[in-house]
This record gives C-alpha cells, structure tokens and sequence, in this order.
C-alpha cells in the first residue's frame, strides 16, 4: 500500500531529480554566475556544501548569490515551472479561484496579497499595473478591487492558460508579448518571483525597456545573511538557484539609470530570512 507520504515523496522525485542534474552539470561547467557568466573560481564562496563539491558564491561581477546552475534558462526552465514546479501553495491551487472567502485566507496566511504595498506606491488613478510570475492571476484580483488596469506575466502556460479561460485575465507569457498588447504600466509588482529565474539581469533590462514602469517593485527572499545566519542559509537551494542582495540592486539600478531602495523586513536571526522589498524608480 503506498502511504500520502511516499505518494507525496514520489511527486516530488521529478523537480529532484532536475535540481540534481541542473546543479550537476553546473559543477561540471565551472559554477559560472548564472546571470553573467562571470567564472566561479573569480567569486568568492559565501557557502560550502555537500562536502566541498557545491558552493553558494557571490558573484563579484553583478553581486547575485548563487549555487551552480546548469540550465540557466530557455525551454527546460519553462518545462520545470510549467509541470514539475508544485511547491508554492496558492500559487499552484487553482481551485481557490472558485472559493474568494478562502482564497482571501490564505493569501492572508501565506502573505500573498500585496494590494497595500501597490496602493501605497500609486500617485494616480486609475493606474495601470503589471505583475511579474503572476500564475493563474490569484494577485491580481485584490489589485483590480482597488480599482487598477491589472494583466500579468506568467511563464507557466498551464496557469496561464487557466487564468485566461476560467478567469478571463489578461495574462501573457513573456515580457516582449505582454510589450505588444499593453504597453507602459505605472507599476510593476512581482512577488518571490526573481529568486526563480537565473539569467535576471537581462529580464529586468527588457522589462525597463519594452514595459517601462515608472516604479518597480520586487519582493524576494532577503538574503544577505547566507553564511551567517542559519534561517537564511538554506534559502539558496533546490527551487532558489540565485539569491537577490542590496549590492545586486544598486549595481542593477546603476546600470538602467534608476534609483533603489531596499528594505528588510520579517528577519529574525536564526529564525526566518525575512523578504527583501526593492523599489527601482525611473
């Protein structure tokens, strides 16, 4: 008989058996940042693990936290959070999309409505806002009640597709498209999204460019701690190959012309890493 806990042990083999392979064949290749290539023996380690053989490394180039990455990006990323990506609770339950009073629970629970972060930053009304990884669209409901122009990015063509059809959302499936169909926005919001996606710079520079936000908002896992804190140490790991610092921001912000500014909060040593809240303005 097979018990929930092998039944949940087997649905997770295919997403271990990528990280296994993905972090493999970045060992292989040197463990290069995998946002700008910069060779790993010229970044520092922050991090050793599984004996010596893997190592968390700040990148002395863009200042990103990363491990070794294999599959930097392209269809096999897309693949991954397409099929194999099941451990973000909301995120991947669509069916709260029929029962709002418990979909508004666990968005409270689990910290996933950011309608008060948005409404703070909006300076207009009606403003238009974009949110970056916006899955089956979950997000952007609380953002229409404050009565936004809201679409969404979605890499995931399953929750896409489902937040399109069962929804009617406007949800695209890559910057360039979602460029096309809306144009510029006032703010673009994305939430634990960016810790996913190793090849971010070049993201975030097409996002500026073709979106053109005159705010940005990313909330990410707060990081800089790794190597000195227990709670933060383990965040960079099977689902999180990059970590987002405060040196990551300013360089990024220096590059596009925009201004950062970064915040902590929800840290408690040894407890919980807390989130990382940087807002990029033009």
């Amino acid at each position: 008989m097979i018990t929930p806990q092998i039944r949940a042990w087997i649905g997770l083999l295919p997403s271990r058996l990528y990280y296994g392979l993905d972090t493999l064949v970045g060992v292989l290749t040197g463990q290069a940042c995998p946002n700008c290539a910069t060779p790993g023996d010229e970044n520092r380690s922050v991090l050793i693990r599984h004996l010596g053989v893997t190592r968390i490394r700040e990148c002395n180039a863009c200042g990103l936290l990363y491990r070794p990455v294999g599959f930097p990006g392209g269809k096999l990323l897309q693949f991954y959070y397409s099929y194999l990506y099941t451990e973000a609770g909301v995120a991947t339950t669509v069916a709260l999309s029929s029962n709002s009073p418990e979909l508004r629970r666990r968005m409270s629970e689990e910290g996933k409505d950011r309608s008060e972060i948005v409404a703070a930053l909006l300076d207009r009304r009606p403003a238009r806002v974009c949110v970056l990884g916006c899955s089956w669209g979950y997000e952007l409901l609380p953002l229409a009640a404050l009565g936004c122009d809201v679409f969404g990015i979605e890499l995931s063509k399953t929750r896409r597709d489902y937040g399109r059809r069962t929804l009617g959302l406007r949800i695209h499936g890559s910057v360039r498209d979602a460029g096309r169909a809306e144009g510029p926005v006032d703010v673009l919001i994305s939430s634990h999204i960016l810790e996913h996606v190793p090849r971010l710079t070049g993201l975030l520079t097409e996002i500026q460019s073709t979106i053109r936000p005159r705010v940005q908002v990313h909330i990410t896992p707060a990081v800089d701690a790794v190597g000195t804190d227990a709670a933060s140490s383990t965040i960079i790991g099977r689902e999180h190959p990059i970590g987002l610092t405060r040196l990551f921001w300013e360089r990024l912000a220096s590059c596009l012309g925009l201004l950062a500014t970064v915040s902590i909060r929800g840290a408690v040593p040894g407890q919980s890493c807390g989130e990382s809240i940087a807002i990029l303005r033009a």
